[in-house]
């Protein structure tokens, strides 16, 4: 009986593991969530930290316009992720720090997700 419960609690702690990180090694039971609603034409600031993070714009209606800087002093491998309860007709990532963003998107849709890693070998964002 002992030995079966050991069994049942590695496959539990192995579903677990598998369900908490991508393969990459990341483990988005740490993932912070950044809920914001902005004004069209407004930029707004990420949290201020070097761990991965997930912006929720939540607006009802279609935003026109939203400018979002990007970090200047990433981590290695951070992760930045963009949803939305709304389209985005224009959305502008801007490079701080000077580190360029490859691939940046233009709109989003509603429903829509996207996510950017840094890359500190290359000192570059790219779409994740």
């Amino acid at each position: 009986m002992k030995q079966l419960l050991i069994k049942f609690l590695l496959l539990v702690t192995l579903f677990i593991g598998v369900n908490s990180f991508d393969g990459t090694g990341k483990n988005f039971d740490v993932l912070l969530t950044q809920r914001i609603t902005p004004a069209t034409g407004s930029t707004f600031n990420l949290i201020a930290i070097k761990q991965d993070v997930l912006v929720v714009v939540d607006l009802a209606a279609t935003i026109a316009q939203l400018n979002v800087p990007f970090p200047a002093t990433p981590a290695d491998t951070q992760l930045i992720g963009f949803t939305t309860r709304s389209a985005i007709t224009s959305l502008n990532f801007l490079v701080t720090g000077g580190i360029p963003i490859t691939a940046p998107v233009t709109t989003l849709a509603a429903g829509a997700v996207v996510w950017y890693i840094y890359n500190a070998d290359s000192n570059r964002w790219f779409r994740y």
